[in-house]
């Protein structure tokens, strides 16, 4: 068995299906097993096509390699749904690296070729025991078999195949991306393998053409002699005598010299017949049809002879527009619904960016010259006093463009020509409205904290039954070896085999969903306030979710910490001459907490706030005073006065009550893990 087989086998060693059952599903007379079309099977259209018909290798590759121009994105969507591209480390990791062997436009250009031969791409993306993806991996289309549910319609299993040696692989384990065939409930059907005929009649007319170069046609015609042949014998030796003399490529010049009693009688075409081109026409026209390719875009012919350097920068924009532009949609839509459970990519959406498609350049010209118009005009409407939320609308404009002070310059001229309307521009307002926006958000705060720290102990729980699993072999390993003297023992466990790397992702997907709504609240209470000027949460909401990506970094930093202090626990443990049990159990008559407490963030004093309070204070706080630093810069505030509460370390206190600007408030929302920092933007009519 090879070791992919082995692999696959390792990672579902008690999940296979009986072979029985595989049969008797395989051959179950219900209309969904594969047809059987050997002449036009994966492997021969592979061989046959790809492998040894030109027109066909320059299309898949045409088609293939615009995997470097196409980039494959992953984010969320705002209220506005504009895309917000994910900063999250893992998952950019296994968006630029799907597997070892591979990056992502490899990956694309595998997947682009399986669908283009044989209509089937199999995505095989296992995880690890805590849920977390390992990678992605694309199989060979001829190893794999559905098991199907002839009940559903749906797969139950994957029978993968290799040197006839089968693995059953569970149905969640591969996603299947299928180019529709209306006859087969299972299988896509390949634009090669609907060519089949074409690539088989454009093969026969090279290899006729070929013969012609190499034999001459032979027989090109007929001796006749004025004389009797009396024997075969002796016509076949004038044959032979004919042929080794004038036949094949070397004697093409050579010249024949016939008495008066023989005379030749040409029958086979003439050269200029052989080219076909009516026939060469048919066949490379349609083979690009299939493939969506146009013809001139790979130099075929029938593509050429009109052909200008127009006509070919117009194909290649039309073969974008009308056939990959389709095709990566598809794949993104494919990716988005395999991978919307995983940890990584949980509630994210895949898409493209196709702004580095040269092809697509000068349209991208077009529109940002559309955009630039408006937006002149959006300038001109909003100085002379027009709301700017009406403005964007009218002018489908994005509205953090019109809030955030990117607007083109007016021309003075056009600014005196244009009558003033009789719409009102609201300034900011001058309310005394701070003290019910601070027991706003302490409400929130209060909330929003219980809300997240009840999330992230569940997540911690889940972790700890897992650390206990690994703690308890390895205390079964100690006991086993009581009398064994151990020097400086290990035990076999430390911080990083207890909170494993993937835990980095669990624990920030589980901090993310609070802090966006912590981040929509705060706005709506500073706007509820009356101190500011209105700017809807919609029009900044990239912004915001931009800034609240940080999160990843900060659930890498906690781990990292709680990592190493289950190191230095270990350690203690061992210098103290603790057995595992204890290190692990706690010891808490001499002050020791144990392992598994530590995992699940309990403090070993019980008057102590739990990790996973201190972390959910910590983040809302942060996520609050970063909203509340974008809020107030869209309507124009540009300082702030620091509270940083009553009890402070010398950090706090060195900026308590002072005046800095919004950016270094935005820059340090909060100074230490529990920090209650605050700050009052400086108004006009608020006594700052």
């Amino acid at each position: 068995m090879s070791r992919l087989t082995d692999f696959l086998s390792r990672l579902v060693p008690n999940r296979n299906i009986p072979i029985e059952e595989i049969r008797q599903d395989a051959t179950a007379p219900s209309g969904f097993d594969q047809p059987e079309q050997p002449d036009r099977s994966y492997f021969s259209a592979a061989d046959q096509g790809y492998r040894n018909n030109e027109l066909v290798f320059a299309c898949i590759n045409e088609y293939i390699t615009s995997a470097s121009e196409a980039r494959l994105i992953v984010g969320t969507r705002d209220q506005d749904r504009n895309f917000i591209e994910t900063t999250d480390s893992r998952a950019l990791e296994l968006l630029n690296e799907p597997n070892r062997s591979q990056d992502m436009t490899a990956f694309l250009e595998q997947m682009h070729m399986q669908l283009l031969i044989g209509g089937n791409a199999y995505m095989y993306k296992p995880t690890s025991d805590i849920g977390t993806l390992s990678g992605m991996w694309l199989l060979r289309p001829d190893r794999v078999r559905v098991i199907p549910d002839t009940m559903t319609g749906y797969p139950q299993g994957w029978y993968y195949t290799i040197d006839h040696k089968s693995t059953v692989i569970p149905e969640e384990l591969i996603s299947q991306h299928k180019v529709v065939d209306p006859l087969n409930d299972w299988y896509g059907l390949g634009a090669l393998q609907v060519l089949a005929k074409m690539v088989n009649l454009d093969m026969s007319a090279t290899d006729f053409a070929k013969s012609v170069f190499e034999n001459k046609g032979v027989p090109a015609g007929f001796l006749k002699v004025a004389r009797r042949l009396n024997t075969q014998d002796e016509a076949d030796a004038i044959r032979r005598n004919w042929h080794a003399r004038f036949a094949g490529k070397a004697n093409w010049q050579r010249i024949g010299v016939l008495d008066e009693d023989a005379s030749y009688e040409e029958l086979a075409s003439k050269m200029t017949d052989m080219a076909m081109p009516d026939l060469r026409n048919l066949t490379e026209s349609r083979i690009c049809a299939a493939f969506g390719v146009p013809p001139i875009v790979v130099g075929a012919n029938v593509g050429l002879q009109n052909g200008t350097y127009s006509n070919y920068a117009q194909a290649k924009e039309s073969f974008w527009e009308e056939t990959l532009m389709p095709a990566y949609k598809r794949i993104a839509v494919f990716m988005t619904r395999s991978l919307r459970n995983t940890i990584e990519f949980r509630d994210m959406e895949f898409s493209f960016d196709f702004s580095g498609v040269r092809a697509l350049a000068e349209d991208r010209e077009q529109e940002a010259n559309v955009q630039k118009t408006r937006s002149e005009a959006a300038a001109i409407l909003i100085r002379v006093g027009y709301d700017p939320d009406s403005v964007s609308e009218a002018l489908q404009l994005p509205q953090g463009l019109l809030h955030t002070g990117q607007l083109p310059s007016a021309n003075p001229s056009t600014l005196n020509a244009i009558e003033s309307p009789t719409i009102e521009v609201q300034p900011i307002r001058n309310v005394k409205g701070m003290a019910e926006l601070e027991r706003a958000t302490a409400r929130e705060y209060d909330k929003s904290v219980d809300e997240l720290e009840s999330d992230i102990q569940k997540a911690f729980n889940k972790l700890g039954r897992d650390a206990d699993s690994i703690i308890g072999r390895a205390i079964a390993n100690d006991e086993a070896e009581a009398e064994v003297v151990k020097a400086a023992p290990t035990f076999g466990i430390s911080g990083e085999t207890l909170i494993p790397i993937e835990f980095d992702a669990v624990l920030a997907q589980a901090i993310a969903p609070e802090l966006r709504n912590v981040a929509e609240t705060t706005w709506g209470d500073v706007t509820a306030a009356g101190v500011l000027s209105e700017v809807s949460f919609s029009s900044q909401e990239g912004l915001v979710r931009q800034q609240l990506n940080g999160a990843t970094t900060r659930a890498k930093e906690v781990n990292a910490v709680t990592r190493k202090r289950i190191n230095e626990q270990l350690k203690r443990g061992v210098n103290r001459g603790y057995s595992l049990r204890q290190i692990a159990d706690g010891v808490p008559g001499e002050n020791f907490n144990g392992l598994r407490n530590i995992v699940r963030g309990i403090p070993s004093n019980p008057d102590k706030i739990n990790r996973a309070r201190v972390i959910a204070r910590t983040e809302v706080r942060w996520a609050q005073n970063q909203t509340t630093a974008l809020r107030y810069k869209s309507s124009g505030v540009s300082e702030v006065i620091i509270s940083d509460g009553d009890e402070f370390d010398e950090a706090c206190a060195a900026v308590d009550g002072t005046r800095q600007t919004v950016d270094w408030y935005a820059d340090n929302p909060i100074e230490h893990p529990n920090c209650t920092r605050r700050a009052t933007p400086v108004v006009e009519g608020l006594g700052a």
